[in-house]
């Protein structure tokens, strides 16, 4: 039996292994590249690849969905395959075209980062000695039924209610269109805006998560697929941002099929959205599903590919190499942009000198205003523009620790009822971090708390108050 298990994940650690490397061959054999690049940005990049695609592998024998696989998949997409695209093409994402020694600053900047965020890591996990053997992440043997119904019924009403709200307020086109489904929740200020957005949908999405519970506890099917039409019309795919969209129903998936943490098939299906669904679902950013020709959309999505690894959602290195020339220029913020990010919740009428996203600075100086300013910023450039080098190394220091610490608790704690509330808001916390190695830190701060104050209010109600 042990034979069977440790032949069973190595088999799934050289599935992964074979799969990531013949996607880079697809992309890379596919393009016109410039083979006088520089024999040390060359290394440099296969550097980052290969020590990513190595921690992939290493994750993947215990875990596909955890927060340390997501850290590391980000940069195998963002900080690999995308810029060794720009760079041996010569398009760079934001038109931005930089010197060789930018770009090898950047790739060792990188490098650092990979190190330093893995030495903390297994730091933490080698403290932690685990469990002899892991428990069920959901474990439904003590709950309530009693108290879990009434929770979930309060939740169903006020879930319509918000449904019908925006029924109201949108239209069907609330379903097929970004613009639509965020319209509705427009206040007279983007932080509140976006406050009211998160909040509504977080309640929605935990609904949700509440009625897959009640199911797999009762088998009572009414109240799931109820909550489930909720959960399409209020936070419809095409109706939401990409990453909402991946953070809500990545973590349902994960609530009602538990064991797909451990499945190979989790990750590759998510390489494929993310290469494939995400592009498709960004089309409907200001238009509408109901105004385009889906299978020529479809067709387009695949014909892009590649193309999508240059352009502006990919803009992560570049906006790092621009963070070095702002620091370079303009200073480190010493610890302003970090507090900004923490207080987000402050209004500017409270703290008129309130920093603004680090993406959105950067490009301000620079002269860029409205669309053309908002840009995504990789956390380890947050870093780097509040303490330089130093700053780097902190925030992958930290980050390696607690993204551990998380993982450990998840599928290592003790099947109480604390603990399985606290295992249904992680569920959703791993692709959070995806798009939070994104950026910016301030914009994916206030998303991920407005997630884990909800999450925990309700779990709190539907599992732990006596």
């Amino acid at each position: 039996m042990y034979y069977k298990v440790s032949r069973d994940k190595f088999l799934k650690q050289i599935f992964l292994f074979v799969f990531f490397i013949t996607l880079v061959f697809s992309l890379f054999l596919t393009v016109e590249g410039n083979l006088e690049n520089r024999f040390s940005i060359q290394l440099t990049y296969m550097l980052i690849g290969v020590y990513a695609l190595l921690q992939i592998v290493v994750e993947s024998k215990k875990h596909t969905f955890s927060c340390n696989m997501f850290h590391w998949i980000y940069i195998w997409f963002f900080m690999f395959c995308s810029p060794y695209l720009q760079y041996i093409t010569g398009s760079f994402s934001l038109n931005y075209v930089p010197t060789d020694n930018e770009i090898l600053r950047t790739n060792y900047l990188i490098i650092i980062w990979e190190i330093v965020y893995s030495i903390f890591f297994y730091f933490k996990r080698l403290r932690t000695p685990p469990r002899r053997k892991e428990t069920r992440v959901f474990d439904y043997n003590n709950i309530n039924t009693y108290k879990l119904n009434s929770v979930l019924s309060y939740c169903l009403v006020v879930s319509l209610c918000l449904a019908v709200f925006m029924f109201m307020k949108g239209g069907i086109d609330i379903l097929f269109s970004r613009s639509s489904g965020e319209g509705v929740f427009i206040k007279e200020s983007s932080a509140l805006t976006s406050l009211f957005t998160y909040v509504a949908r977080n309640f929605v999405t935990f609904s949700a998560a509440l009625a897959v519970i009640n199911y797999k506890k009762n088998k009572k099917a009414f109240l799931l697929i109820v909550m489930l039409v909720l959960l399409l019309i209020t936070c419809s795919p095409i109706g939401m941002p990409r990453f909402q969209t991946a953070t809500v129903y990545c973590g349902i998936l994960i609530i009602a099929f538990p064991k797909l943490s451990k499945n190979y098939l989790f990750i590759v299906g998510f390489t494929f959205a993310f290469i494939i669904i995400f592009p498709f679902i960004n089309s409907f950013r200001y238009g509408s599903l109901l105004d385009v020709d889906i299978f020529s959309l479809l067709k387009e999505t695949f014909d892009n590919i590649i193309k999508n690894f240059t352009d502006a959602n990919f803009d992560s290195y570049v906006m790092f190499m621009k963070a070095q020339k702002f620091v370079t220029l303009n200073g480190k913020s010493y610890g302003v942009q970090l507090l900004g990010a923490i207080l987000f919740f402050l209004p500017r009428s409270l703290w008129p000198n309130k920093p603004y996203g680090t993406g959105y600075t950067i490009h301000i100086a620079e002269g860029k205003l409205g669309a053309a300013a908002n840009v995504s910023c990789p956390l380890m450039a947050e870093g780097y523009i509040n303490f330089g080098v130093l700053g780097l190394i902190l925030f992958a220091a930290i980050l390696g620790y607690v993204v551990c610490k998380f993982d450990y608790m998840y599928f290592n704690s003790k099947n109480t009822k604390k603990n399985l509330a606290n295992n249904v808001v992680y569920s959703f916390i791993p692709t959070i971090l995806f798009f939070m190695m994104r950026g910016d830190l301030m914009s994916t701060s206030s998303f991920l708390f407005s997630y884990i104050v909800v999450g925990k209010v309700i779990t709190y109600f539907a599992f732990v108050k006596k």
